[in-house]
This record gives structure tokens, sequence and C-alpha cells, in this order.
């Protein structure tokens, strides 16, 4: 990996949001699932700085690895102490982001739930908050979300019974 352009906290924090046209090789490294890139990109970089950096208008970056990396992946941020970020103009979050995952959503959903305490998941689960003035009605819970996928309904659903919500 070439690092002479400084690092990603040092090339993006002028950068709010990353265009489809400014992929960016981290971008790639989550889309191709290539874990060793993955983890060379971020070795140096703050949690913080790890935690806020946005991919696209709707993803930040521990959102886009639910997405589209692999379990490794999140374990990986969630081990460097990546935290969860609410992006105010979207609906999407973390576990919403985790049902999107095409392959291992189920295991990506119980990284998040194991990590994070229940008072920060349980809005995420269950809102469907809508960041448009006035709703549009088109937002959904991540447990309607859930619905088509049986296994991370049941999950999810256990979970909260856990928190007794």
């Amino acid at each position: 990996m070439d690092r002479r352009e400084g690092s990603l906290t040092a090339r993006y924090n002028r950068v709010l949001v990353l265009s489809d046209d400014d992929v960016t090789v981290l971008q790639l490294a989550v889309e191709a699932r290539r874990e060793s890139d993955f983890e060379a990109l971020i070795a140096n970089e703050p949690a913080s700085s790890l935690t806020t950096l946005q991919l696209f208008a709707h993803h930040s970056l521990l959102m886009y690895v639910c997405e589209k990396g692999t379990p490794s992946m999140v374990k990986t941020l969630l081990e460097r102490g990546v935290d969860l970020w609410e992006l105010e103009w979207s609906d999407n979050n973390e576990i919403k982001s985790a049902l999107a995952n095409p392959d291992k959503p189920e295991e990506v959903l119980q990284l998040l739930l194991a990590h994070f305490e229940p008072e920060d998941l349980i809005d995420r689960i269950c809102s469907d908050w809508d960041p448009e003035e006035p709703s549009t009605g088109k937002s959904q819970s991540a447990l309607e979300i859930a619905q088509e996928k049986p296994a991370c309904l049941a999950l999810l659903k256990s979970k909260l019974k856990e928190w007794d919500v």
C-alpha cells in the first residue's frame, strides 16, 4: 500500500462526504472483502477518525463495513474502538446496514449486539425515524426490515426481550 499521500485522516478530514466519483482504496478493499488491505489502511488511524469517516451520504465506515464487508472487518473495527455514529440526515444505522449484508447478516448483527450497550441499540432496532421534514413515511425500523430474514428477526426480538423492551 502506498502511504505517500498521508493518512486517511489527513486526506479525508476536509471532505464531508465522499461521492460515487471519489471511491477510495478503503471502499474498494471493503467491497472486495480484502481483509489484509482493509486492516493495513486503518492501522494508523485513531478510533475517533474511523468512527466519523463517512463513505457516501448514508454510511459511516462502520455502517459500510457492516453492509458490504466481512464479519472479521466488523470485528476489527469494534476491537479498535470504533463507535456508533448517527447521521442526522439519514435513516440508516449500523443495525440496518448489518441486515443488508448479503452473506452473513446474522453474524454481523451478533457482533454489534454483543459489543454495544442496549441503550445505544434499542432505538437503532425499533425506530422508524425519518430525517425528512415532513416525514415521507418511507422509513422502516430494523425490525421491519428484518421481516425478510427470519434468523435476524429472531435474534433482534430475542435481544429486545432480554433487555425487557
